[in-house]
């Protein structure tokens, strides 16, 4: 397949991606262009923007359907390419589905179909269209959210960081509340992707958004994230710095860029170095692991926190650079065990990722049950099991903890001077906490753990 995905860009923000476009499609056929997003009245109108848009596309013409009676009648193997434009992202999928034109684009990207999406025609290409809650207007009533998902199961919002503050504001608190459940990606208008099985291709040269698990990375081919790393001086320092810098992502041998997708891994991947992972902000445990062996010899401690199992050979390599014990502490993370599957898609199920707490008796490395965020009537449920997961494993630390947010509290984060983000406990944390301290050390924050290790190791100089 091979799919555009536009940040709702025109003009001059778009020349770079329709010169891709005439790259790869077939110039003896002609575009298919779909403004069913658009009001019936604008179409007219809307035919002479396309045209002048893809005005140095080489084709014999570019046809418009008016319907979507209209699309479902058309054979979409006479065309070089769909080009889906924008405007209100649930009348066009509505639309879509109600004239059966959907299933029929489905089996044109299958198979190996060209799809430029232009901001809602880019929307509807994700996992689901929830994402333009507050973009779009639901004025049709549609249920049906979910899109094509054909891009490494992201779905998407575009024109963000192209609005007033506010409005970006609202978008990107939607979506860190939103991302726990699905991975998004969050275009602006300069940027478009090109994605061709299961690479990622980035055209423009502004950061676009990448949000997941609560937490938002800003991706920036340009960025230069080597002078912030040389800036670091501790382990809270460098989390941060990988929280927000670098995905769970790989780059192949011929320097293809792969997002939330395994596909041909074990043909095409290969280990990157430290610089080649801050040029591109992606990395696998493999790479993520030469950061933290930079810590380590530098003296640091460094606490690794994950929803992934991580071997005992993976970290084999590691253990010979700690210098003592708690110098390096993984944070196995897990906010649900029963309703993993919806709460925390894309990730290792519970029972694998707790194999992490092996660590602990096979290497030495102290291992902790990292239960935050707490989700209020989701979390407690699983405490009996938590325990019995404490239990068997030997466990000795547990940290339990809410959510930071933006409603102001006296307590501030700890990691940041800018009061922007505040602790703010929902009431079943200090429950969950109770329950825990039966069988294990119970904190709120992972620093406190650190300490805990970092004063014991000085004690015993």
């Amino acid at each position: 397949m091979r799919i555009f995905l536009c940040g709702g860009g025109c003009g001059q923000q778009t020349v770079d991606a329709n010169k891709k476009l005439n790259e790869v499609i077939d110039h003896n056929k002609p575009i298919l262009y779909i403004p069913l997003a658009m009001p019936s009245e604008r179409y007219p109108s809307c035919y002479e923007w396309v045209k002048d848009e893809l005005k140095g596309i080489d084709v014999p013409n570019i046809d418009m359907v008016v319907s979507g009676t209209d699309l479902f009648n058309k054979n979409l193997e006479n065309y070089s390419a769909l080009f889906i434009g924008g405007g209100n992202t649930f009348k066009l999928l509505k639309d879509l589905k109600d004239s059966g034109s959907f299933e029929k684009i489905k089996v044109f990207i299958e198979n190996n179909g060209i799809v430029f999406g232009g901001s809602a025609g880019a929307i509807i290409l994700g996992q689901c269209i929830d994402t333009c809650k507050y973009a779009d207007k639901n004025e049709v009533d549609l249920k049906d959210l979910m899109g094509f998902d054909v891009v490494s199961h992201f779905s998407f919002l575009c024109h963000f960081t192209n609005q007033d503050e506010e409005k970006t504001k609202l978008n990107k608190n939607y979506l860190l509340e939103l991302s726990k459940k699905e991975k998004i990606i969050a275009l602006p208008e300069e940027d478009t992707i090109y994605y061709e099985n299961g690479k990622f291709e980035i055209i423009g040269n502004r950061p676009f958004y990448i949000f997941e698990e609560g937490n938002i990375i800003s991706y920036n081919v340009n960025q230069d994230r080597l002078t912030e790393f040389l800036k670091l001086n501790s382990d809270t320092d460098l989390m941060n710095f990988m929280n927000q810098n670098i995905t769970y992502d790989w780059k192949d041998c011929n320097q293809g860029l792969h997002f939330n997708n395994l596909k041909g891994f074990r043909e095409s991947y290969r280990i990157s170095s430290i610089n080649e992972m801050l040029e591109t902000g992606l990395g696998t445990c493999i790479e993520q692991a030469k950061l933290i062996k930079y810590f380590l010899q530098k003296g640091n401690q460094v606490q690794l926190s994950t929803k992934k199992e991580i071997s005992t050979n993976e970290m084999a390599d590691i253990q010979n650079f700690i210098k003592y014990y708690g110098q390096l502490v993984v944070f196995l993370s897990s906010a649900t065990i029963s309703k993993h599957s919806s709460v925390e898609p894309n990730t290792d199920e519970p029972q694998k990722r707790f194999r992490t707490f092996r660590l602990k008796k096979e290497l030495g490395i102290p291992t902790v049950l990292y239960i935050k965020p707490v989700l209020q009537g989701i979390t407690i449920n699983d405490v009996e099991e938590y325990k019995e997961v404490i239990r068997n494993y030997g466990i000795q630390d547990v940290v339990v903890g809410s959510l930071f947010t933006e409603q102001q509290n006296s307590e501030t984060v700890h990691f940041s001077n800018e009061n922007k983000l505040f602790y703010n406990p929902v009431s079943d944390e200090e429950v969950i906490k109770r329950q825990l301290s039966e069988c294990a050390r119970v904190y709120t924050r992972s620093s406190q753990v650190m300490q805990q290790y970092r004063e014991k190791e000085l004690s015993e100089r």
